[in-house]
């Protein structure tokens, strides 16, 4: 076998490698953009949660006033 050919079979080994390199850091790009995406909505959704139960609390506590400071009376 000439060096040529060999040559030729290393860099087209070479360039497959390549080629595969590039697809799987595509796929593990896009994962990580959806991953992103995901992390990005709980996110929001846990601050919305954190909301809601400010907001209820509130209105517990401006519903029973002191109600929930005190201890109960069998102490």
């Amino acid at each position: 076998m000439g060096v040529v050919k060999q040559m030729d079979e290393l860099v087209n080994e070479i360039q497959s490698k390549l080629a595969f390199q590039d697809d799987a850091l595509s796929s593990l790009n896009d994962i990580v953009i959806g991953l992103q995406k995901d992390l990005t909505d709980m996110r929001q959704l846990i601050m919305a949660i954190n909301k809601r139960v400010s907001d209820h609390h509130d209105l517990i506590n401006a519903e029973l006033p002191g109600s929930l400071d005190r201890q109960p009376p069998h102490y």
